[in-house]
């Protein structure tokens, strides 16, 4: 048997027992309380409309230059159709320091890691040195 909370309707209840069967995760609907009602909404003072629908996609249209390749759409660059070749060097350029710069981030992250792991294993020997002399003081 379930027990009937004060914010669950008991026919709803009633009726999570008979879905137990069927249903794994049945969906409890719980009653607003009254207590809720009296504080303002949140969403008002940010929106009027009660639900915004979500951002749409810019569909952008079909551009007449056939020279505007795929290969540069891939890299992103391709914001607006790159007709002529300067642009289209300098998006290129562009996009190589990025990846370079990726590139040396990941690098330099790397040698930071490797060089606190030795940091850790020279404080951890000098440790156990520094015990092991404190073992043969106490042995004499």
């Amino acid at each position: 048997a379930i027990h009937v909370k004060h914010s669950i309707d008991s026919e709803l209840c009633f009726q999570l027992q008979t879905h137990k069967q069927t249903d794994p995760l049945p969906i409890i609907h719980y009653k607003k309380s009254t207590q809720r009602k009296s504080k303002p909404p949140l969403t008002n003072a940010r929106s009027p409309s009660p639900s915004p629908s979500p951002p749409r996609k810019r569909v952008q249209p079909p551009s007449n230059d056939t020279r505007c390749s795929s290969r540069i759409a891939k890299r992103n660059i391709d914001k607006q159709c790159l007709g002529d070749k300067s642009a289209l060097k300098k998006a290129k350029s562009a996009y190589e320091k990025e990846r370079n710069r990726r590139e040396m981030v990941v690098k330099l992250r790397r040698e930071t890691t490797i060089a606190e792991e030795l940091h850790v294993k020279e404080k951890t020997a000098a440790l156990k040195k520094k015990m092991q002399q404190r073992r043969q003081r106490r042995k004499r």
